[in-house]
């Protein structure tokens, strides 16, 4: 993330612009694939988020939020399910 961070600076672009843009530069960052692959779908996820927040109401958006398999947020980590139902709604 700091790298990115820097370069979203020296570039003076968001964040979320140098991720999505990654197929197309890669702003000297020399990040992987499988690395790349997990940022972009990153990426789209908080991007459906900001689309769900104009469309849907707050308790709508907390479940589907919750509902988001844990792996998909984090790097493939698995979390016991008894974790997990703390945060269920």
């Amino acid at each position: 993330m700091e790298r990115l961070t820097l370069c979203a600076n020296e570039f003076k672009l968001p964040i979320f612009t140098i991720i999505k843009q990654l197929d197309l530069m890669d702003y000297g960052l020399k990040i992987n694939g499988p690395t790349r692959m997990r940022l972009l779908e990153f990426a789209h996820m908080i991007q459906s988020f900001r689309i769900m927040v104009e469309t849907h109401d707050a308790f709508t958006l907390a479940e589907h939020i919750a509902s988001v398999p844990v792996s998909s947020m984090s790097s493939r980590k698995t979390v016991p399910q008894k974790e997990l139902s703390a945060y269920r709604i």
